[in-house]
């Protein structure tokens, strides 16, 4: 586009100093090409202009002018439509490399995909845990729930560990995994520290927990909450993200 636009412009301003100095030699010179032309046809014309040889140049230079106007006429046409074969071609290359399937990057994307199923069974029990500590708390002793616990951060960390070895390690060859595994694990501290603060208070109680201690704990059981919910967040957009991934591969 800015290409176009200079050429225009410079087109112009080039006929437009042409035709101002034209037009000021005239005037200097008090020429005028309409009178001339007028003198020219009125008058009895110049014997160059009647002469045999003049007329057989004006027809040969009419000719090759014609001819070469075809010419490129002809050429451009050609080169036109050779531009848009190519374009077109290029297109379906590029559609057909855009669209070809990659058998290896979607076995990896469904192996990946199957460990992120995984992790968000582990968030299911998570969220049983969470939604259940008023009553597990009370009905059992401090230290069942504890191991539940401890059970579920196992879990968290190897679900993270899988999906990380797979997406850095085995298949970091793909870039749109490798960029993946280099942005969507910043949350780990948010998930496994509240758990563990929770695990290591509750080492510390009595067998028997009452209300009063529940109020105490209250803080902590909210925090472990919301790891829970920020784990199974990383888990479905993970899932999502490679559910699309698949489909374009």
């Amino acid at each position: 586009m800015i290409k176009w636009l200079l050429s225009h412009f410079a087109g112009a301003a080039i006929r437009f100093v042409f035709g101002a100095i034209f037009g000021a030699v005239c005037v200097i010179y008090s020429f005028s090409p309409a009178e001339w032309l007028a003198s020219i046809i009125v008058s009895p014309p110049p014997t160059w202009i009647v002469h045999p040889y003049f007329r057989i140049s004006i027809l040969l230079v009419g000719i090759i002018a014609i001819g070469l106007s075809i010419f490129f006429l002809k050429k451009s046409k050609i080169s036109a439509k050779e531009l848009i074969v190519s374009t077109k071609a290029d297109a379906e290359i590029t559609k057909k490399r855009e669209y070809t399937p990659d058998a290896e990057m979607r076995a990896a994307i469904d192996e990946i995909y199957t460990a992120l199923d995984e992790a968000e069974s582990v968030y299911d029990r998570g969220c049983t845990l969470a939604n259940s500590w008023r009553s597990s708390l009370l009905q059992r002793e401090a230290y069942a729930y504890s191991d539940d616990l401890k059970s579920y951060r196992s879990s968290v960390s190897d679900s993270i560990v899988k999906v990380a070895d797979l997406c850095g390690k085995k298949y970091d060859r793909f870039i749109e995994i490798n960029k993946f595994r280099n942005n969507n694990f910043s949350f780990q501290k948010d998930v496994s520290e509240p758990l563990s603060i929770l695990i290591d208070k509750l080492d510390k109680q009595n067998a028997i927990i009452d209300e009063g201690i529940l109020d105490l704990l209250s803080p902590y059981l909210e925090d472990f909450q919301i790891s829970v919910r920020k784990f199974g967040e990383w888990a479905r957009a993970s899932k999502a993200l490679f559910r699309n991934m698949r489909n374009q591969c």
